[in-house]
């Protein structure tokens, strides 16, 4: 589990999609359709590196003089897969530095595709086709020094073969499952026979999400966000997207400071100076009151001026309004409108 000679780990962001369904009108009827809606998580290079992909699963049995590697490929995998998609991993494996361990490559697509003499889009099915079944796990990039431009792709490969599952077993036609049989019979014991692990490519993409992934909010998406805010419609959107246990939690702006006011925590010039275009919400899991302002110059105003008894008096009145408050804080819109989609 090596790094790639001279890689510039710090000049990309790596990534991971996840598929995930969304449904919108239909331009040319009444009716709605469904659209592949893929959402991207950032991976730490880190993790990626020290995945071990020979873990998932199991691999074949191995005994010395017996051409197990690429029988179990040729006779059992093909019939899973197909030739094209084996010779997709294989020659992956070229790109490797394998005397010095390294398990991981970035070519350029184009020039993987004509090594293997298939085209573009045949390349990615066969991608697709070896992670699903855990010969690999594809990671994209942009690139931090050409302005986050998408580059190819790094792969981390497995370096064992890995078991057909039950499910896969039968696929094989009848002659080859007796083939599979035999050579079970030959190298496993009857427990491993009946071991098929099940997990696939996407489980690992899933783990690896759960576990450190953040997901990257896309271009588009700030921009819609920075087009809300010069509409001044970002406590409808907030209101929309939050969770259900925290939407009835809202209060705005005028009802905020009104409350400040007449609670005598803070005198009307004060509130509205302070506290000014501000929305509060309160997250009843964590006990925890997030004050949302406009701008970072609100937002760090706010924060310097609550302090000692201010600090004590906005306590005050948040304990009055949301009963248990263990701590605040402070964000402007548009990281808070992030922190929503992020799933924070």
């Amino acid at each position: 589990m090596v790094r790639p000679k001279e890689y510039d780990v710090d000049g990309y962001i790596h990534f991971v999609e996840k598929v995930k369904d969304s449904t919108q009108w239909d331009g040319n009827s009444e009716a709605m359709k469904k659209l592949p809606n893929k959402e991207a998580y950032e991976i730490s290079f880190e993790y990626i590196e020290n995945l071990n992909l020979n873990k998932v699963g199991n691999e074949i049995l191995y005994t010395n003089n017996v051409w197990n590697l690429d029988r179990y490929l040729a006779y059992y995998w093909k019939q899973v897969m197909d030739a094209e998609a084996i010779f997709v991993w294989l020659h992956l494996w070229e790109y490797c530095d394998r005397d010095s361990n390294v398990d991981m490559c970035y070519p350029k697509m184009s020039d993987l595709a004509e090594r293997v003499g298939i085209t573009r889009p045949t390349l990615n099915k066969k991608i697709q086709m070896l992670e699903e079944n855990n010969f690999l796990i594809q990671v994209h990039r942009l690139n931090k020094r050409n302005n986050n431009k998408e580059d190819s792709p790094i792969f981390k490969l497995r370096r064992t073969i890995p078991l057909l599952t039950r499910e896969q077993y039968y696929k094989l036609t009848p002659l080859m499952r007796k083939k599979h049989d035999e050579y079970m019979d030959k190298f496993a014991t009857g427990v491993q026979m009946d071991i098929f692990n099940r997990k696939t490519g996407s489980d690992i993409i899933d783990e690896m999400i759960d576990s450190v992934g953040d997901k990257i909010i896309s271009k588009k998406v700030r921009k819609d966000i920075t087009e809300m805010l010069k509409k001044e419609e970002e406590e409808k959107y907030i209101l929309k997207t939050l969770p259900p246990h925290m939407k009835d939690t809202l209060k705005g702006f005028k009802d905020f400071t009104d409350m400040l006011v007449e609670m005598k925590k803070f005198s009307k010039p004060m509130a509205e100076t302070y506290f000014k275009n501000c929305m509060v919400v309160y997250d009843n899991t964590k006990q925890e009151v997030h004050i949302i302002m406009r701008n970072k110059v609100g937002r760090d105003l706010l924060k310097e001026t609550m302090v000692g008894h201010n600090m004590e008096r906005l306590l005050d009145a948040l304990t009055s309004l949301y009963v248990i408050v263990d701590r605040v804080k402070y964000f402007t819109t548009e990281n808070y409108i992030i922190s929503m989609l992020k799933g924070k």
